[in-house]
């Protein structure tokens, strides 16, 4: 029967496993999303950068993250794919935030 300190180690060893698999970041602009909610209603990306009244070039920009979610855009696509604009501006707040970190993954 294994004692009690070989039992400890097993579990700080899995504890470390577990640590460190999930050490890593994942930052998912809200692009991400958009591309979902358009394709999901059969929306291009140029009737969508027409609709939000921005260039086609600003949209690919905007679905990479190169550039930031303001709060006209956010309201816009309440307007347009019915997600609430708050929900558009924690996205991507939480989206930059995420960036900051030391070992993130972009998507």
């Amino acid at each position: 029967m294994a004692s009690n300190s070989h039992f400890y180690f097993a579990l700080k060893c899995i504890n470390y496993k577990l640590k460190w698999r999930f050490e890593k970041v994942i930052a998912i602009a809200p692009g991400e999303t958009i591309i979902e909610l358009i394709e999901d209603r059969c929306i291009t990306e140029h009737e969508m950068a027409e609709s939000l009244g921005i260039s086609d070039k600003d949209f690919v920009h905007l679905i990479k993250g190169e550039c930031e979610l303001t709060y006209n855009i956010a309201v816009r696509l309440e307007a347009i794919l019915g997600a609430p604009v708050d929900f558009w501006i924690r996205l991507e707040a939480r989206y930059r935030e995420n960036l900051k970190m030391d070992d993130v993954v972009t998507l």
